[in-house]
């Protein structure tokens, strides 16, 4: 009988907050603000292009959308290799 590791903080998966795009917001064709918090040695990629993430864990990007667009993909991963995915559903008018 063993006792199963626990996983420490630095072993889990991110946080990952995305306060905008909110799920199925409609936008307008051009760019959606897409911003949340992580933690602060987290990699955030949103839809297949890397961000930059603040000492405090947050980060903001302006993204190009199309009328085609259906989705936005968040990703943070930890440097242990963890990831956190938030997906949110918008439409573009």
């Amino acid at each position: 009988y063993s006792i199963p590791n626990t996983p420490s903080l630095h072993h889990s998966a991110p946080r990952l907050l995305i306060e905008s795009p909110k799920e199925d917001q409609t936008v307008t064709t051009g760019n959606v603000d897409v911003f949340g918090k992580t933690d602060s040695d987290a990699k955030i990629i949103i839809n297949n292009q890397p961000v930059e993430v603040s000492l405090d864990g947050k980060f903001n990007v302006s993204l190009e959308v199309v009328p085609e667009t259906r989705e936005i993909v968040i990703t943070a991963s930890s440097r242990s290799g963890k990831i956190t995915t938030v997906s949110r559903r918008i439409q573009v008018k």
